[in-house]
C-alpha cells in the first residue's frame, strides 16, 4: 500500500478491517508445459518446468494471487492440528465440486502468457496449442496466507491481497468493470535463509524440435520467432 498508494486510495479501513488469515488446503505437484504461442514478434514453441508447485483445492480464493506469492517453504512437514492455532485464524476445506482442471488450464495460461510478456516484451500473448504433465506429490498440504477482497465501487475496481504467512511476500490483482487485470508484487525478504525444499520455477524458455534425436532444444529469442503470411503481409 505505500509503494502504490492510488492504487488502494479510499480502501485502507476496509483492508485492515478484513484482512484475514487463512489456512488453507493445496495439492503440491511438479508442473511441465510445453506450448505454442501466437504474439506481435511471431509464433513460436515454448518450454516451461516448476517444481514443488502448489494449485488450490478450494474456491475461496484468487488462485492467480496467490501463485503470485510463491515460493513455499517446504524443509519440514507435520500433522495439520487446529488445536495449535492462536488468534483469529480460519480454515477452509477442500471442495469435492471443485473444478480443478478448469483452474489449473487458467492459471497456467495466464503465468505463461504474463511471463512470456515480461521476459521477451511480447504483445497480444496468445496460446495457441499446448500440453501440460503434472506429477503430484503424495499428500495434500495446508498453507498459510493472509488474505483480502474488495469491491471498489467508485472506481468500478474489484481487487485482492494475498500475503504469504512464511516469508511475507504479497501480491495484489486489480480487475475493472471491463476485465482488464493489473497486478502488482512485493518479494520476500532477502535476509530470510534459504529453503532446502521450495518451489523452483524455470523461465519460459524458447525451444525448437531436434528431429534425429527426438527432442527439443532451448534456441536463442531472436532465432525462435516466426512470422505468420499475414504478419509479414502486414509489416510490408
Amino acid at each position: 500500500m505505500k509503494r502504490e498508494p492510488m492504487s488502494f486510495k479510499g480502501a485502507e479501513k476496509a483492508i485492515k478491517e478484513k484482512f484475514t488469515a487463512f489456512y488453507t488446503p493445496y495439492t503440491l505437484a511438479d508442473l511441465r508445459v510445453k506450448a505454442q504461442i501466437s504474439s506481435n514478434k511471431g509464433d513460436c514453441e515454448i518450454y516451461q518446468e516448476v517444481l514443488n508447485w502448489v494449485y488450490p483445492q478450494t474456491y475461496v480464493f484468487d488462485e492467480n494471487a496467490v501463485d503470485m506469492v510463491a515460493p513455499w517453504n517446504f524443509d519440514e512437514f507435520a500433522p495439520f492440528d487446529p488445536v495449535f492455532l492462536e488468534g483469529d485464524v480460519h480454515i477452509t476445506t477442500r471442495s469435492n465440486l471443485f473444478p480443478v482442471q478448469k483452474y489449473l488450464d487458467r492459471m497456467i495460461n495466464e503465468q505463461l502468457c504474463n511471463r512470456l510478456s515480461e521476459n521477451y516484451g511480447l504483445q497480444n500473448v496468445k496460446i495457441e496449442k499446448w500440453a501440460r504433465n503434472l506429477r503430484k506429490h503424495s499428500a495434500d498440504i495446508m498453507l498459510p496466507i493472509y488474505y483480502v477482497d474488495y469491491t471498489d465501487n467508485s472506481a468500478g475496481e474489484r481487487f485482492v491481497i494475498v500475503v504469504n504467512g512464511q516469508t511475507g511476500a504479497a501480491s495484489a490483482r486489480f480487475v475493472n468493470s471491463k476485465d482488464k487485470v493489473r497486478s502488482l508484487q512485493l518479494p520476500a525478504s532477502s535476509k530470510l535463509p534459504r529453503f532446502a525444499e521450495t518451489t523452483l520455477r524455470t523461465p519460459p524458455m524458447i525451444v525448437r524440435y531436434v528431429k534425429p534425436k527426438f527432442l527439443h532444444e532451448v534456441i536463442p529469442a531472436e532465432k525462435g520467432f516466426k512470422k505468420s503470411i499475414f504478419q509479414m503481409l502486414k509489416f510490408w
